[in-house]
């Protein structure tokens, strides 16, 4: 009898003090992912499809240390009026599979903008040894960094 994986479950959210016609106009920008924080990320582009639209494979280089590391993923969802969209990862550098993850980008009160994430993984059998609540932190912690700096970017912009 197979026994099925539960997926390791990760949301989360941050307010950036900027309008969020600002934050999308970065955000929403799927080939330019890498100019929300330079230092971690060094390049994108879209390799198959056109940018911002369902089924594009977008490669993110990351800059890791001496060896730069590629990620690839592919939006499955993607709606520039409720500034959202969602991906898949096809290719990983750390050793997660059947990732999935998906943005989102509301305008608050105040006129700051809430970005939230949330992030799904299949269990990484290298971090079994970890809490829950560890690993995911492993996952978000440079997701929140990215949007931090995408509202710092689109602040300058």
């Amino acid at each position: 009898m197979a026994t099925s994986v539960k997926q390791w479950h990760g949301k989360g959210s941050v307010k950036l003090e900027v309008p969020v016609e600002k934050v999308w106009a970065l955000a929403g920008d799927m080939a330019n992912i890498y100019k929300w924080d330079t230092e971690l990320m060094k390049s994108s582009e879209i390799l198959e499809g056109e940018a911002n639209t369902v089924g594009s494979v977008r490669k993110i280089t990351f800059v890791a240390g001496e060896q730069d590391v590629t990620l690839i993923d592919k939006v499955v969802a993607y709606d520039a009026e409720k500034y959202t969209y969602s991906y898949e990862i096809i290719q990983d550098p750390w050793g997660y599979s059947n990732t999935s993850g998906s943005l989102k980008f509301e305008a608050t009160d105040d006129g700051s903008t809430l970005a939230s994430w949330e992030v799904k993984t299949d269990p990484v059998p290298s971090m079994a040894a970890d809490s829950l609540e560890e690993a995911l932190a492993k996952i978000q912690a440079p997701l929140k960094h990215m949007i931090l700096q995408l509202g710092k970017t689109a602040a300058s912009t």
